[in-house]
């Protein structure tokens, strides 16, 4: 104690000296951060790359560096949709001088503006009726779907066409809708919104990503901020302490933001991550702001000096502060030490990050100020002006006028109520009782040591009170409630690794992802690779021997009964390639066809020979790479190769091609799909360590900070069960579709879980629940080193941090809950995870579970911590 008192006190005096050294450090970052933050807004991805290790990777890999200019085209898929109330076929004339117009536009726009193609015209521009133009009438068919009520235009934009790129990204979406209502569009279909045209591509999903992570920010923050800053004041009751909560929030998002934007220049950056970065640090900057000034002023109460009192805040409030935000960073950091995946580095790193920032921020700024404005900050009521502080201060004058002593004018200004033995060992608590001397207020009349129970929720107590007297049947009772759900719900709790959950609902790109997807089904909106190269670079893959060899992996993945029930849904499997366009390549036909001069060479538009001869023209312009030594097949699934079903065909075609044993070929599966569903199994191979982890983490730092194993123990305990619980309860919410009638979008879903939810929120639950047990426990151990009995230990500090733990809560469920206006459904479901938990942690754990736990653990508590003899005790009158 001594130790950790003269730490408190030097660092304090350092402070004081510093305190403008700290002012002006921290508004550089500030300054640097308004120029940082944007920039790592903008970096924020949808996609990342492929786990090393995995197959996916290596294919990827080969993918990249043998067709290096796909990594630099973006497929533009342009869709005209009629309704379905329109009887003309989308097929029809209008929609051809539609596409032949567009194609014409972009050649103009480019000539026009640009001295790098943007636009490889033709060949990247694919409609029905360039196709029929190119004598390819039977790929026409592709363009359109099954039902004729949408057709398609692929162009693929050549992205680093500086200066380019980004203004035709501004200009096509413009002109698509212009040029849609200059040749009447609306008209050919009846009447005017008939028709919907739509774009979809990877850039304008970041786009899109980025607008959506921007409104996020602005709807949540403008909902959680002034909400919490609301709860804070009629807490604290003072306006004059909501600077600090506001100073911290900024500070700590600009500090965060600055760290991340280096980070993420070399790091793939999940697009989620600015958002929950940003909630945390409301949550946590107002919840550490508000456990420093409920202190600040419980010492300003007791009569002590604003210099003292900040010493005292530190020295307890500052000690939760610490050990909760030290625990939450490692809690974090564990997704940097278990993953490879540089999505869930990142988001490990950015909440990291954001909550040692906060932690810093309430730890140096927070008491700097109330260093450098003692006056202003003294304030304690709703209007930031005390009538009691205001007479105080007017008797004070006076007694100076009366020629009083310093000494005697001093303790008449504030009557102590409750001081703090962590600053001065010179302080009593409380005192006993001395004979002949009356009990003060508050002291028992049956002889126990008097108590000034002034600041002690009355409330409160009589709820620790009975917490205590009922505490096993409230133990089975909350047993039962946490663990009911989880026997019912935990088994059918199911991972959704879909786009539809990670694309903004409301922007336009998602709602083109989602229309492209009905449809032409997910299978072509999300095709694979099947890559086939050769063991030698020095060798051509253009033989007679590789093509019977990839030809035999297609008809071996088409037969065997572990893939060929996915391929053949529906109208099957759709390959398309080198190796097969419809049906079996013919080596020779292909060779003789390259002998053929067909106008193809020339970029005309009219491909002059034979169907089949400008097919396989074609098949060999896109489909093998400049070294001749890989040639690619694109495999569209009948079924959403994100699916459950869509996972399990991964792995078993992967294990069919291994069992051919090819010598001489590599044959690999390359795709966003496959990078998908590689970046989810690599995850959760890892999910019981990172579960162990964190556990180990937090057991160790609890007894470490407590030197408690029953305190260690059952935190874990009662963090396992709320975050089991929550998981749980997910499953009705997400799965199910329960909630659906209630007309909430965010919390109406039925393919589960995204992936990511799960894995990283759980170290954010265990961070919050450690939270508020780092500051129960840390009151209670206060008072019972006071020598208070341990029930007595336990009441008192349950009522005096209830009222602040419940604040918290509240403020904490509005700052997660308010992730539920998000238009992403992940941000829905992360925030639905942390509001859960903390509602959980907040009304039922921390309030009952906990000191029902410590009451029936009795001397086990202080196992390893010598503690003086419990000797005082609540009066039993209260």
């Amino acid at each position: 104690m001594d130790k950790d008192i003269s730490f408190v006190a030097e660092y304090c005096k350092v402070l004081q000296w510093l305190k403008f050294g700290v002012f002006a450090f921290w508004v550089t970052i500030l300054a640097i951060g308004c120029w940082a933050a944007p920039m790592f807004m903008n970096n924020a991805s949808i996609s990342g790359d492929a786990p090393p290790g995995y197959p996916s990777h290596k294919a990827q890999s080969t993918l990249e560096s043998k067709f290096p200019e796909q990594s630099d085209v973006d497929s533009l898929s342009l869709m005209v949709t009629k309704s379905a109330s329109s009887s003309e076929r989308v097929s029809g004339l209008k929609f051809q001088e539609y596409s032949l117009r567009l194609r014409d536009d972009v050649i103009k726009w480019q000539d026009h503006h640009c001295h790098n193609s943007v636009v490889d015209m033709p060949w990247a521009f694919s409609t029905a009726a360039t196709y029929v133009q190119m004598n390819l009438s039977l790929a026409a068919f592709d363009f359109f779907s099954s039902d004729d009520m949408t057709g398609l235009i692929s162009i693929d934009v050549i992205q680093d066409a500086d200066p380019c790129g980004d203004p035709f990204y501004d200009w096509f979406k413009r002109h698509m809708h212009d040029l849609a209502d200059d040749i009447n569009l609306n008209q050919t279909y009846k009447s005017e919104g008939d028709i919907y045209v739509s774009v979809i591509s990877m850039e304008y999903l970041n786009r899109d990503s980025d607008a959506g992570i921007e409104k996020d920010m602005v709807s949540i923050d403008g909902v959680s901020l002034p909400l919490a800053m609301l709860i804070l004041c009629i807490v604290i009751r003072s306006w004059r302490l909501l600077p600090l909560p506001l100073i911290s929030v900024a500070l700590s998002v600009a500090s965060s933001f600055t760290i991340m934007y280096p980070i993420s220049e070399v790091l793939e950056v999940a697009s989620m991550c600015p958002s929950v970065m940003i909630s945390s640090i409301i949550a946590m900057s107002i919840d550490y702001s508000l456990f420093l000034a409920s202190r600040y002023q419980e010492e300003l109460m007791h009569g002590v000096d604003p210099v003292h009192a900040v010493q005292v805040m530190l020295g307890s409030a500052g000690h939760m502060v610490m050990v909760s935000g030290l625990i939450f960073v490692c809690c974090m950091a564990s997704l940097t030490v278990l993953h490879a995946d540089p999505m869930m580095f990142s988001f490990g790193v950015g909440a990291g990050v954001a909550i040692l920032m906060c932690m810093l921020v309430n730890l140096t700024v927070t008491p700097a100020l109330l260093y450098t404005f003692p006056m202003f900050f003294s304030g304690t009521s709703v209007r930031g002006f005390s009538i009691q502080v205001f007479w105080q201060r007017f008797l004070h004058a006076i007694g100076q006028k009366s020629g009083l002593s310093s000494t005697e004018d001093a303790s008449g200004l504030v009557e102590p109520l409750i001081e703090s033995t962590v600053a001065s060992q010179d302080m009593q608590l409380f005192m006993p009782e001395e004979p002949g001397v009356a009990a003060n207020e508050g002291s028992d009349p049956d002889g126990d040591v008097p108590v000034d129970l002034r600041g002690v929720s009355p409330r409160w107590l009589k709820v620790a009170q009975l917490t205590l007297r009922f505490r096993w049947p409230l133990m089975l009772l909350i047993m039962l409630a946490l663990l009911l759900p989880v026997a019912i719900f935990l088994p059918d709790f199911t991972i959704s690794i879909d786009y539809d959950l990670i694309i903004p609902r409301r922007s336009d790109a998602g709602k083109a992802f989602r229309q492209l997807s009905k449809a032409f089904s997910k299978g072509e909106t999300l095709p694979y690779q099947l890559l086939f190269s050769t063991m030698n670079d020095s060798s051509t893959i253009l033989t007679n021997d590789h093509f019977v060899q990839a030809e035999s992996v297609i008809a071996k993945l088409k037969s065997d009964q572990r893939t060929s029930d996915i391929l053949s849904r529906g109208d099957g499997a759709d390959f398309n390639g080198l190796f097969y366009i419809g049906q079996p390549v013919d080596f020779t036909l292909l060779r003789d066809a390259q002998n053929q001069s067909c106008g193809m060479q020339n970029l005309e538009p009219i491909c002059s020979c034979r169907q089949q001869t400008c097919f396989l023209q074609l098949a060999y312009r896109n489909f093998l790479s400049a070294d001749h030594t890989t040639g690619l097949v694109s495999l569209a699934l009948p079924v959403n190769p994100l699916s459950a079903e869509g996972i399990d065909w991964l792995q078993s075609a992967r294990d069919v091609i291994d069992d051919m044993k090819m010598k001489d070929l590599y044959v690999g599966i390359a795709g966003d799909s496959a990078i998908e569903v590689d970046s989810y199994h690599q995850s959760y191979s890892q999910l019981t360590l990172l579960y162990t982890l964190v556990g180990v983490v937090v057991f160790v730092l609890m007894l470490v900070a407590f030197r408690s194993l029953a305190m260690a123990i059952y935190t874990v305990v009662s963090l396992t069960l709320t975050i089991a619980c929550v998981y749980s309860l997910s499953v009705p919410v997400y799965l199910k579709d329960s909630l659906h009638d209630l007309g909430i979008q965010a919390l109406s879903l039925d393919q589960g879980v995204e992936s990511k939810v799960p894995m990283l929120s759980f170290p954010m639950l265990v961070g919050l629940g450690v939270d508020y047990n780092v500051f129960l426990l840390t009151r209670i151990v206060e008072y019972r080193q006071l020598g208070f009995t341990d029930e007595a230990a336990i009441m008192l500090g349950t009522a005096r941090t209830g009222p602040i733990i419940t604040a918290a809560g509240v403020i904490m469920i509005v700052a997660f809950g308010s992730m539920l206006l998000s238009g992403t459904f992940v941000l829905n479901q992360f925030g639905f995870f942390l509001a859960l938990s903390v509602a959980l942690d907040t009304f039922i754990v921390r309030t009952i579970m906990v000191p029902a736990m410590m009451n029936i653990c009795g001397n086990l508590n202080w196992w390893w911590n010598a503690m003086p003899p419990g000797i005082k005790n609540v009066p039993l009158h209260m």
